[in-house]
């Protein structure tokens, strides 16, 4: 008599990368802690600066107690049975693979968001996992979330990559971040489907309309990971995304989004902006405008002649808060796109 295997169930890693930020990476773990699947682990990637790194670890997450500020209590109060174990990068061979979920904590050098995504999923990819769900570290999520984007997986039948999720706006819930982003090849900008659309209108939208998935939340099989690569860590900021969607296209792999995985997202205000500044900080303004151009370069490289008269904008804006600076630095980033912004920097002060 011949017995029917037994289907095991997937288990995923999530993946959240932390720059001294331990409020919203505690908050965020606090509501993966609610996940109503719970075949999955943890690799958190600590880029910080500090000395003390570790000892902000264990303060802001370790540390059980009620002082945590969230806008939703619901979401991050501790609901479920599931208890997390913490693993540190010398002791992965440790972590337990049974009913419960570790978190693993890993301490590497900042070297961009996609090299730290990609640091966690080789320390731990000889554990077998079926799905990475890279998450940022300012979401947080809804318990569902992670079974919605499961059953998405197991229903499609095409060639899917990556699963989006629907990002709606962390301070305001009942509006939409997006659901999928869409990329101008002539001018090299990207736009979020969606953006600013209530949640009511979430019918009214499609993988269709979109060219790539949101880097907020990108639930990867470990399929797609083996045939195309991992993310290139050269971009160090911005487009990322886009360029894994992209490369993946070449080898047939399509994207969606899961309509019931929701995420809120706070936009990551802290990377973007300068205290005391007007716009954009140095360092956004140099890797947005170097990944632009690399993306061109790489894709579409016909379309250089529209994409650099769309700089025009750039230069413009940074005249008007007397950026002068920032102006130098676009025409150093034309003369050599290959370049990273600490090579610039470096170059700077030399010659100052």
């Amino acid at each position: 008599m011949m017995v029917a295997a037994v289907e095991q169930k997937p288990r995923v890693l999530v993946v959240l990368v932390n720059y001294n930020d331990w409020q919203n990476t505690r908050e965020c773990l606090k509501s993966l802690k609610n996940l109503d699947y719970v075949l999955f682990d943890v690799a958190l990637v600590d880029n910080s600066d500090k000395e003390d790194a570790l000892v902000g670890f264990k303060r802001w997450v370790l540390h059980d107690d009620d002082d945590l500020t969230t806008a939703f209590p619901e979401l991050v109060n501790e609901n479920s049975s599931n208890q997390f174990q913490y693993v540190f990068g010398d002791q992965l061979d440790e972590g337990r693979m049974d009913e419960g979920s570790c978190i693993f904590y890993l301490r590497t050098q900042n070297k961009g968001f996609a090299a730290a995504n990609n640091h966690a999923i080789r320390s731990c990819q000889d554990r077998s996992y079926q799905y990475y769900w890279l998450l940022n570290n300012d979401t947080i999520v809804r318990p569902e979330a992670l079974s919605a984007l499961l059953e998405c997986a197991s229903v499609s039948f095409s060639k899917v990559g990556i699963i989006g999720a629907t990002i709606m706006q962390y301070y305001n819930p009942e509006k939409l971040q997006g659901i999928g982003g869409r990329y101008n090849k002539w001018l090299g900008k990207v736009s979020e489907v969606g953006a600013n659309d209530s949640v009511s209108n979430l019918d009214h939208y499609s993988s269709s309309q979109f060219d790539y998935v949101i880097g907020a939340s990108m639930f990867v099989s470990s399929a797609f990971v083996n045939e195309v690569g991992l993310m290139d860590d050269d971009l160090f900021l911005y487009y990322e995304e886009l360029d894994w969607c992209l490369r993946g296209r070449k080898y047939g792999w399509t994207y969606t989004y899961c309509p019931k995985a929701l995420v809120y997202h706070k936009q990551g205000a802290s990377i973007n902006r300068e205290k005391n500044s007007r716009g954009n900080s140095e360092l956004s303004d140099y890797y947005a405008v170097r990944n632009r151009l690399l993306i061109a370069r790489r894709y579409f490289a016909y379309t250089l002649l529209t994409l650099y008269p769309s700089f025009i904008k750039f230069i413009i804006t940074r005249l008007f808060y007397r950026q002068y600076d920032r102006i130098h630095m676009f025409f150093r980033i034309l003369a050599n796109p290959r370049r990273h912004y600490f090579e610039y920097k470096a170059d700077r002060y030399e010659y100052t």
